[in-house]
């Protein structure tokens, strides 16, 4: 039976793919920094070492079976990055990167997903493959590249199976993302939305990534990896796919003025590494498509 343990089980991509392993067979914990939550999540807290938690008599009896492990855990976004660089670092750096550390020395695979944020600043009119160097916009992009940097470094020590595979996502078309949430709800109820026609995204679903993770954490080959929407679009032509899934006139959908948006590459070529792996890019219909379909189970 494969096995996982998947850091920060509670957050927006570890919840899902929690589920979807479970319903195929894995045997799979999950860990959370709160001490307050669910009685079936092990305590881990990235702001304190690997070393000092990793004696949980859970934690050692899911690493025994050599698991895959997702890592989670940072805290995401521009903002606490650029408001907090030095406590999101301790985290979404340092700490992570020791889990890895730990997690790979008993020989776990570690899988960690990266963001399209690490090309913010790479100034191509070329989707970026896998090999090209990064160059990051912003501070959080800067954070996603040491993570990586770090996490790659220790592949060359791993023995047996054990290992690392980084994964560079493009935009998630989540049902839980608040812009999406309430374009579901307004189309829905047969209200018009705005969405801009200048700001482009390469959208993949969360059904998508959950696979895809799952792809990976099953075959165990380190390297870098992407995953992407097979061509870039306005938010506004994705809106009207939305419209159009949801059995909706896309006329409701109206273009507005671009927002303000951060400097990151959209689209990200998907080359040999990731084919090689089993990685497909999604078109932007059937990432609406998985997306209004997540949206209803939610209810």
């Amino acid at each position: 039976m494969p096995s996982a343990l998947i850091v920060a089980a509670e957050s927006i991509l570890g919840r899902p793919l929690f589920t979807h392993l479970r319903e195929r067979g894995w045997e799979v914990l999950g860990t959370t920094h709160r001490v307050d939550s669910r009685v079936d999540l092990v305590q881990l807290d990235l702001a304190r070492p690997w070393d000092a938690q990793a004696r949980h008599e859970r934690l050692q009896r899911m690493l025994v079976s050599r698991p895959a492990v997702y890592l989670f855990g940072a805290r995401p976004g521009y903002k606490d990055c650029e408001q907090d660089p030095a406590g999101t670092w301790r985290i979404n750096v340092t700490g992570t990167v020791d889990v890895a550390a730990g997690a790979i020395r008993q020989g776990a695979f570690v899988v960690f997903p990266s963001s399209s944020a690490i090309f913010g600043g790479a100034g191509t009119e070329n989707a970026p493959g896998e090999a090209l160097a990064p160059v990051p916009a912003s501070e959080y992009g800067r954070q996603k590249v040491a993570t990586e940097q770090a996490i790659a470094g220790l592949v060359p020590k791993a023995q047996g199976d054990a290992g690392a595979a980084i994964l560079r996502i493009t935009k998630v078309a989540a049902a839980g993302d608040k812009r999406f949430k309430e374009w579901l709800q307004d189309l829905s109820r047969g209200a018009a939305i705005q969405a801009s026609r200048d700001v482009m995204l390469a959208p993949v679903s969360m059904a998508c990534v959950v696979r895809s993770l799952r792809q990976i954490g099953e075959r165990r080959r380190s390297g870098t990896f992407h995953l992407s929407g097979d061509r870039d679009v306005s938010y506004y032509d994705f809106a009207r796919m939305i419209a159009s899934a949801l059995g909706r006139d896309p006329e409701l959908v109206r273009a507005d003025e671009a927002r303000a948006a951060a400097s990151v590459a959209s689209r990200l070529e998907m080359g040999e590494p990731s084919r090689r792996v089993g990685l497909e890019a999604q078109a932007p219909e059937a990432a609406a498509t998985d997306l209004v379909e997540e949206f209803r189970k939610k209810g």
